[in-house]
């Protein structure tokens, strides 16, 4: 039996493909530093790759020059006509899936990753929810809030908050409302705070070409009824200086927004930081990636900040509502203040993480922080290890506390049944997750759906926790 050349060609390429079903496209530019270069000595781990340099034609002999100083096991060489951009950056495929692209400076850290993934993580059971086409998100700093059927999306990067529901039956989120910080008026911030108007809109030029033209979210609540924000408003003032200079500051002035989505009723109300300035002596921030939650009944709003006198200790605050909820002010410093002598004696504060909008956890030494009722749990008898990241909690009516956590470097989901009466564990169970999952999304939907959103798409998913 003959066979065409073509045909020949045809079946070894199937061969070829079948053999290197991961690979890593290294698109080699020669506008890098020295050091840079250096992190492709990693290449030389990634056994079971198939390894492409990509360089153009006119740069063949110097590329080949220049990596013969590094230890980079068979490697194979492509020439193009020409690379965009000019810097070098690579790609890695799981067959013909991409699950990277960034600069060869980030593979250092990132290949044990690589040598890590499955591709049966791929074929979990999911049920994917998709946003409409034209949502934009950023997931390095996204993070939401689940509640009752609603889904709350905060993008920090992007200044942007969406509310969408699930819709029953579909496999969809539909978008309710989208509020982006570059949505507000001006107005409402200047007159609430008393800024002075004229020289605000003289110093907007400045402003804009410091990207604090627009008021920005540092915090997103979803109560029943409510959204609730957490918003900075950067200004322009004039400040006297040593030997009477005077300079232009921007400084900040901080607002709760509410949104009540059920009347449509909108609510902006200034926070009055004049009694932090004096606590702090003028040396505080707010954490943005600490918990943020408003009691819709007592009024109450709490966040974080970060006090830069006292070697930038993270301290929870508390505000309350005065003078017809137009206007909150401090009245609580500090009121995590019990057991304060064990929690500052021990570090805590260096490995506190926040779980959801009720708790902070500290894995070092099983404590389960509930700042809302102002009490710790111990949760003895837990032990689990610092690589281990907690996402989400319940506790049921029974007193059962479910831990929701993640192993970053197993790439799983941890799902902890814990006894709070009796200090023991109930149960600990493991499942894979995708590997399009955004770890920092991860939450409870209900007690036997876990729902985070996609790393690459405007999609979100639901995953079933596995029976015992």
């Amino acid at each position: 039996m003959k066979l065409k050349a073509h045909v020949i060609v045809f079946l070894l390429l199937c061969l070829h493909i079948s053999v290197w079903a991961q690979r890593i496209d290294v698109y080699l530019g020669m506008n890098d530093c020295v050091t840079c270069y250096s992190g492709l000595t990693v290449l030389e781990q990634m056994k079971g790759y198939e390894k492409n340099l990509i360089v153009t034609k006119e740069d063949s002999l110097v590329a080949a020059e220049l990596m013969a100083n590094y230890q980079l096991g068979p490697v194979r060489y492509n020439y193009v006509s020409h690379l965009k951009p000019a810097l070098s950056y690579y790609k890695v495929f799981s067959g013909n899936k991409l699950l990277d692209s960034l600069p060869i400076t980030a593979l250092p850290a990132k290949v044990a990753s690589y040598m890590q993934y499955d591709p049966a993580q791929e074929t979990i059971p999911s049920t994917p929810l998709y946003l409409p086409a034209n949502t934009i998100f950023n997931n390095d700093r996204l993070d939401i809030m689940v509640r009752n059927s609603k889904v709350l999306i905060y993008d920090y990067i992007l200044n942007k908050s969406v509310l969408c529901s699930v819709e029953a039956g579909k496999d969809s989120l539909k978008k309710l409302l989208e509020i982006k910080g570059a949505q507000f008026p001006i107005r409402p911030f200047l007159m609430a705070s008393r800024t002075d108007t004229t020289f605000y809109y003289k110093c907007t030029r400045l402003l804009k070409s410091m990207g604090k033209a627009h008021p920005h979210i540092e915090g997103s609540y979803l109560s029943d009824s409510s959204l609730f924000l957490f918003i900075n408003f950067s200004y322009a003032q004039i400040e006297t200086l040593a030997n009477n200079v005077k300079d232009t500051a921007i400084n900040l002035k901080f607002f709760l927004y509410e949104r009540n989505f059920i009347t449509g009723t909108k609510k902006l109300s200034l926070i009055d930081d004049s009694a932090m300035m004096k606590k702090t002596k003028d040396g505080y921030g707010v954490s943005n990636v600490y918990p943020f939650y408003v009691d819709a009944k007592t009024r109450q709003l709490f966040t974080s900040i970060v006090d830069y006198t006292d070697e930038a200790r993270t301290r929870p605050v508390f505000f309350t509502t005065v003078h017809k909820d137009r206007h909150y002010e401090v009245t609580d410093f500090d009121k995590l203040a019990f057991d304060r002598d064990y929690y500052t004696k021990h570090g805590l504060d260096s490995f506190k993480i926040w779980i959801n909008s009720r708790y902070y956890y500290n894995v070092r030494y099983d404590l389960l922080i509930d700042y809302k009722e102002h009490k710790i749990l111990y949760l003895k008898n837990l032990n689990l290890t610092r690589e281990i990241w907690g996402r989400d909690i319940r506790i049921d009516e029974k007193g059962r506390l479910h831990l929701l956590a993640l192993n970053p470097k197993q790439n799983t989901l941890e799902i902890i049944c814990y006894d709070l009466k009796q200090q023991k564990l109930l149960s600990h169970k493991t499942q894979p997750l995708l590997k399009d999952c955004s770890q920092n999304t991860v939450r409870f939907y209900d007690n036997s759906t876990v729902f985070f959103m996609s790393l690459n798409k405007p999609k979100g998913y639901f995953i079933k926790i596995a029976d015992d």
